[in-house]
């Protein structure tokens, strides 16, 4: 599965194995902790759904 393949599944709802790397996630959430700061940095499940929440609405 290519990565455009992965995020279109992520965008449209579907489940994937994997979470490619953006940029929220190379800045190893400190972009992220600034706007959910009441997100701990180790509820990744949570920050990766936050993470499709701001790349849509990008």
């Amino acid at each position: 599965m290519t990565g455009r393949e992965r995020f279109l599944k992520v965008f449209s709802g579907e489940s994937i194995g994997r979470v490619s790397v953006t940029l929220f996630i190379a800045d190893q959430w400190h972009f992220l902790n600034q706007i959910y700061p009441d997100v701990g940095s180790q509820d990744f499940e949570t920050l990766q759904l936050k993470v499709v929440e701001l790349q849509k609405q990008l």
